[in-house]
């Protein structure tokens, strides 16, 4: 296991290795069900604050900082001519429609839908893998067009 945390940067496995496991403890504050639990995560987030969680919102990056080894390799990754083939097309196209306000809204990819609706964009694209046929979280329905 030692071998594990060392080759990981991560501020809570750093502070294992500094203070020792047997400082730490893990306690589940709350069962809910899968379509919740990025809701009762933002929750606990908000009001406990914990010193080691380093992301703002539940299963976002938003609060991540990347290391400047990262950035640059991200940098040179995106530069046109290192880009592999394929890669910048242009998305999916989807059709939402939202039962609450019985409005439907096109999007011209499953991100742009995902940032429009503070959704995550895994969970489109989950909807579609699996096959949904109920509405996500009771009230988006995503159509492929």
């Amino acid at each position: 296991m030692q071998g594990v945390l060392k080759r990981s940067n991560s501020i809570i496995f750093s502070a294992v290795l500094n203070y020792g496991i047997e400082n730490f403890s893990l306690t589940i504050l709350e069962y809910c069900l899968p379509d919740e639990q990025f809701e009762r995560e933002d929750y606990y987030i908000k009001t406990l604050q914990p010193k080691y969680n380093i992301l703002q919102k539940a299963g976002s990056s938003l609060g991540y900082k990347h290391s400047e080894e990262a950035k640059k390799r991200i940098s040179v990754f995106m530069s046109s001519e290192n880009r592999p083939e394929g890669a910048g097309r242009p998305g999916q196209k989807i059709e939402v429609f939202d039962k609450e306000t019985n409005l439907t809204a096109t999007f011209d990819s499953f991100s742009a839908a995902a940032i429009a609706l503070d959704i995550r964009y895994g969970a489109i694209k989950n909807y579609f893998y699996k096959n949904q046929q109920k509405p996500y979280i009771g009230r988006y329905i995503f159509t492929k067009i």
